[in-house]
């Protein structure tokens, strides 16, 4: 068994939800890659996947597998990279989901300079605040304002948000103006 072929299956498996979705996106018989994942389970002696007939989820030791097996690709491919050398700039398309107001005020003033530094690089913004699935949204990067994080993601703490409550005149004039948060109750 070519371990690290079975841990790019394992990994798209994970991220797809499904074994026919990561099977398509591979280019492989949904057979073969059923094959893979019973293979690494077997070598690993530990179920990484827990299958019903609709969906599947990842065990805890998925989870935990999940993790190092995309740590180690990345940096199989930042060796690979190394070593073949040339040209390392980045180019293509980026399709980015970002929440409205945090787009349009953080992310949109970079976008010029982006595109200067970035040239062959396109960036395709969808301004959504909905959470959104990655890999069946098309998506390469999501930015969002969050404590719940899916576990089947990479995901990075950018920043600290800090929550804020505010009101219009109009309202605190009809409505009064709380003096402690369990004013809020009312409101």
């Amino acid at each position: 068994m070519d371990r690290l072929h079975a841990m790019e299956v394992f990994v798209r498996v994970a991220e797809a939800g499904s074994f026919t979705a990561a099977a398509d996106h591979l280019g492989l018989a949904r057979s073969a890659v059923t094959r893979q994942i019973a293979a690494l389970e077997a070598h690993l002696g530990v179920k990484l996947i827990a299958r019903s007939t609709r969906s599947l989820k990842l065990t805890s030791a998925g989870l935990a597998y999940l993790e190092r097996s995309r740590e180690i690709l990345d940096l199989v491919g930042v060796a690979e990279s190394d070593l073949a050398g040339g040209d390392r700039r980045p180019r293509g398309p980026i399709r980015v989901s970002v929440p409205m107001s945090f787009g349009v005020r953080h992310l949109v003033p970079l976008v010029a300079d982006f595109a200067t530094t970035y040239p062959e690089v396109s960036l395709d913004m969808d301004f959504d605040d909905r959470q959104v699935n990655l890999i069946e949204s098309g998506l390469d990067l999501a930015i969002r304002i969050t404590t719940q994080l899916d576990p089947t993601q990479v995901a990075r703490r950018l920043s600290v948000a800090r929550m804020v409550t505010l009101a219009s005149p109009d309202y605190l004039e009809r409505h009064g103006c709380p003096q402690q948060p369990e004013d809020l109750l009312a409101h």
